[in-house]
């Protein structure tokens, strides 16, 4: 088989279908999930056909398209939907799927593809495991893997609390994103691969310099686990320092982020797209990462903090355990009044030339969307043999 980024591609089959499932719909969203993310690197391997799943039913087939034409993903999308009699019988307008080159397709077309495979694998995470439990159940892959993130450890109850017990028990590999996920896991009896998330490091590198613009900037989406207090006392603080916000609002957000952005010194900046970050990253002289110190912010692994790195920028960052594995390539406090003073010293140092760029990028510099994917695929692998032949 052909090279995928830093190594081989594991041999898995002549020719397989990987069905991965989405995290957010495509028009809610402009940034890039490790889902989409890892559905790039699949996609350009020359054996594995890449299809994504979209959890989300209610995206309209136009507002699919839009976001999948801004995000310039490789990969065939497809609105996988219904996936029973019953659903289909309350659908007025029936399935609709289309790929990101815009070609329209019937579920006809669909299980063609799929019956047509030597192999069909199932990329399920555990942000939507019922609906990851119903794709499996309906077509018996060949193999699962299951990639679980910080939501299991703060799952009660319920169908989603069963979907996810089954789906440890019968994916062929179990993946964790953290060590607080990866004991979470083992509570349901499984071992998992301790596997964190993976960023694509040379683009970042590669982003033109520039003169700096913003003296604080968060980039993300603007959800409910940020410290939105630490941001605000940030910006009062530092009355003559720009704090730049970009990135996409989620609904739940909107009156505190309108609250903030009205602060003098913040600049919004809600509808960049992603291909515009590492760029707009250079423009900013401390990076920020604000989470609140929730139990699930306790077992991320945040995707920003790796690129804020990659990108050669400072970051200042609330204490969750990803940040304080970096040790001093991170300005750690808790939020509030401490959280203002590591931004502080991280500037002071920045301006001070104190701060040495390539230091952040070394640390980052293995962890790529390539090694993840290739470490999963062989963890399939090693399962399947173990389990022989189909």
């Amino acid at each position: 088989m052909a090279e995928a980024g830093a190594g081989a591609v594991p041999a898995l089959c002549v020719m397989t279908v990987l069905l991965m499932v989405g995290l957010f719909p495509w028009s809610a969203y402009r940034v890039p999930t490790p889902m989409d993310q890892m559905a790039r690197v699949y996609s350009r391997w020359p054996d594995v056909a890449v299809y994504c799943v979209d959890p989300n039913w209610a995206v309209s087939p136009g507002e699919r398209w839009r976001q999948a034409t801004e995000g310039q993903s490789p990969a065939q999308c497809w609105r996988v939907w219904p996936l029973s009699a019953e659903e289909a019988s309350s659908t007025a307008a029936g399935a609709v799927f289309l790929d990101v080159e815009g070609r329209s397709a019937s579920p006809t077309e669909l299980l063609a593809a799929l019956d047509g495979a030597e192999r069909v694998v199932v990329g399920a995470h555990s942000f939507w495991p019922e609906v990851c439990r119903r794709l499996v159940e309906a077509l018996s892959p060949d193999a699962v893997y299951y990639d679980c993130h910080e939501t299991v450890v703060t799952l009660a109850g319920g169908p989603a609390r069963a979907a996810h017990q089954w789906l440890v028990a019968h994916a062929d590999a179990v993946v964790a994103i953290s060590p607080a996920v990866a004991d979470a896991v083992r509570g349901f009896g499984r071992e998992p691969l301790l596997l964190g998330n993976g960023i694509d490091g040379e683009r970042f590198a590669a982003a033109r310099p520039a003169e700096p613009e913003y003296g604080f900037g968060f980039v993300g989406a603007f959800y409910d686990w940020l410290d939105v207090p630490a941001l605000e006392a940030l910006a009062v603080a530092c009355p003559d320092e720009t704090l730049a916000l970009i990135g996409p609002v989620h609904e739940s957000m909107g009156q505190a982020y309108e609250r903030l952005a009205a602060l003098p010194n913040v600049a919004a900046r809600p509808g960049v797209g992603y291909g515009e970050v590492p760029d707009l990253l250079q423009r900013i002289e401390v990076c920020l990462l604000p989470r609140r110190l929730t139990p699930d912010s306790m077992a991320c692994d945040p995707l920003k903090l790796y690129e804020y790195l990659a990108a050669g920028r400072p970051v200042a960052s609330t204490r969750v355990p990803a940040a304080e594995a970096l040790g001093a390539l991170v300005y750690l406090a808790d939020g509030g009044a401490r959280f203002v003073a590591a931004a502080q010293a991280a500037l002071a140092d920045v301006r001070a030339g104190r701060f040495d760029p390539a230091a952040g990028r070394a640390a980052v510099a293995a962890r790529t969307w390539e090694m993840r994917c290739a470490t999963i695929w062989s963890a399939l692998a090693g399962r399947q043999d173990e389990a022989g032949p189909p």
